[in-house]
């Protein structure tokens, strides 16, 4: 017997489960170049990666409206998209702070910020901006996913309207 909710005939799963698959690699691949790497300006990776979860979640949302000419399975796609990929998202910013705690530790820029704090410690400021990250990160993907999704629902339904 199938479980409902891993239905892939859905068009929320079928388009928001790939989908999330990968903005979770897209934020596997920031976390290890924000965290191992020291870059003279992040500008471009934190907007290269908010590019590209809106790109996905947009294609994610289309193309689910295409399949059920609805714009609450485009807003479902994204929902699923979102919560895959910030569970990948996640795990991996959680793995790379204690897998490589002694990089970041030297990371010039965290120390800086750390200088900045008031942190009783070089770890406890490190955990806490995982802290962060953790509440901040996933809200702002779910918040993009809704918006974005609904955006590219409304496209849909526009285009189809026009259509007729």
């Amino acid at each position: 017997m199938r479980a409902p909710w891993l239905d892939l005939s859905r068009p929320s799963l079928r388009y928001g489960l790939p989908f999330g698959l990968v903005v979770g690699m897209d934020w596997m691949a920031y976390n290890l170049i924000s965290n191992l790497t020291v870059l003279d300006d992040y500008t471009w990776l934190n907007n290269g990666f908010l590019l590209a979860m809106l790109a996905l979640y947009a294609l994610a949302g289309w193309l689910a409206f295409c399949a059920a000419g609805r714009i609450s399975a485009a807003i479902a796609a994204g929902i699923t998209a979102s919560l895959i990929g910030s569970a990948i998202g996640l795990a991996t910013l959680w793995l790379n702070t204690f897998l490589f705690m002694d990089i970041i530790r030297q990371n010039r820029y965290m120390l800086e910020d750390f200088a900045r704090s008031g942190a009783a410690s070089m770890d406890d400021f490190i955990i806490e901006d995982a802290l962060g990250a953790s509440v901040f990160g996933p809200v702002l993907s779910l918040f993009f996913a809704i918006a974005t999704t609904t955006v590219a629902g409304l496209a849909g339904w526009l285009v189809r309207r026009s259509g007729r």
